[in-house]
């Protein structure tokens, strides 16, 4: 048995750092894909072939013995392994001193215990041959490990037949897509890899990687949009490291100091969002040309709008400023997204810009260092897309 699944990053359009503080945010799913080869072995080993993290690891039959002793759960309420069996693990015993190799061992042993898990409720004995790739920047907030997690998640449920490969297709599209039953049990076992990855994630990254489209979010609570049209954008990425956690607390450090500073800058973030979401549905197919040019006008206002707030919470950085400069002189908007001090920006593309003046920003964008792609937002969810 083989196959090819594939799952989409993410990006936080609106609403970042105000989310902590019971407003609304806006995520969706991007164009940039992890995709993951599965081959079932008769062997009982897990083969690993990732490039994009310089791993290529063989974990054998002694370590997924161990692994799957101390694995439990069941197939709706998976439960993370002790971090104990960690040090137990032959494939793990490295001396792990960087970031780069700290994300090699969360990635195997997310693997390993993923595959260990549902190989265990399966009672079945192979193993499993995995060759992975991936479009998105690791560790830029784009929900890398995420995607990774819900093709890991899709490709056992489907090794172990715990669901069913997927006949219906999107028109025009190569990607099959499970149903709607499925993909919920997908998410719950994506959801199992973030933990072990993050502790305590949001569910946020896996819910756009495994059902793709765009939500919004608020509270803990996550509601598909239905109005999301399909956005171009161009995602840059400063390539600066930023600690996410740093710049919550930053925030949360200056709220505490003057309340009444900066409370109205979170709540205009959340009006903001509104609005955005109003504006979105304004550019929907059945729209006309004069409806659709004035929501994206509204648009690209409410994001500027946005990014000087997030400047004014003291998020963002010299890189994401000199982005967004870069492009608002060429009649672009662009602002940060996720936590900010680094990691990436977009910018809108409108539907009537040209070809010549999106490769001239893309060319002023590389001279300055910065990595970019030309996006799409609100594409399919996690999908096999091969046989």
């Amino acid at each position: 048995m083989e196959f090819v699944v594939s799952a989409p990053g993410k990006v936080i359009l609106h609403g970042e750092h105000s989310v902590v503080y019971g407003k609304k945010a806006i995520a969706s799913s991007l164009s940039l894909r992890t995709t993951v080869k599965i081959r079932a072995l008769e062997e009982n080993i897990i083969s690993l072939d990732f490039s994009d993290l310089n791993i290529k690891e063989r974990i054998g039959s002694t370590d997924l013995t161990i692994l799957e002793s101390e694995v439990s759960g069941s197939l709706h309420e998976p439960c993370l392994p002790n971090e104990s069996v960690r040090d137990s693990l032959k494939c793990l015993e490295l001396q792990y001193t960087n970031v780069e190799s700290l994300l090699k061992q969360q990635t195997i042993f997310t693997t390993a215990s993923l595959f260990c898990s549902l190989r265990k409720i399966s009672g079945k004995k192979q193993g499993v041959e995995l060759v992975g790739k991936s479009d998105l920047p690791i560790g830029a907030g784009l929900g890398s490990s995420a995607s990774f997690s819900s093709c890991l998640a899709a490709g056992f449920l489907t090794l172990f037949d715990f669901i069913q490969t997927p006949e219906c297709s999107e028109k025009g599209s190569n990607k099959r897509i499970w149903s709607k039953q499925d993909l919920e049990l997908i998410n719950k076992w994506a959801y199992f890899g973030e933990k072990i990855i993050h502790g305590n994630p949001s569910g946020v990254d896996n819910s756009v990687a495994t059902f793709g489209g765009a939500i919004h979010f608020q509270r803990g609570e996550i509601t598909p949009l239905q109005s999301i049209p399909k956005l171009n954008i161009l995602l840059i990425n400063t390539k600066m490291p930023r600690s996410t956690k740093k710049l919550v607390g930053l925030v949360k450090e200056r709220k505490e100091k003057n309340p009444v500073i900066y409370e109205p800058i979170l709540q205009s973030m959340d009006e903001i969002t509104n609005a955005v979401m109003k504006a979105y549905d304004q550019m929907c197919e059945n729209c006309d040309d004069v409806t659709i040019s004035k929501a994206y006008s509204d648009l690209e206002n409410l994001i500027d709008v946005n990014q000087h707030l997030l400047q004014a919470l003291g998020v963002s950085h010299p890189t994401l400023d000199e982005i967004c400069l870069t492009c608002s002189r060429v009649g672009f908007h662009a602002k940060l997204t996720g936590a900010g001090g680094g990691g990436c920006a977009y910018c809108v593309i409108r539907p009537d810009v040209s070809e010549e003046a999106i490769e001239s920003l893309k060319r002023e964008m590389r001279t300055r260092n910065f990595e970019c792609w030309e996006c799409t937002l609100g594409g399919p969810g996690v999908a096999l897309t091969s046989l």
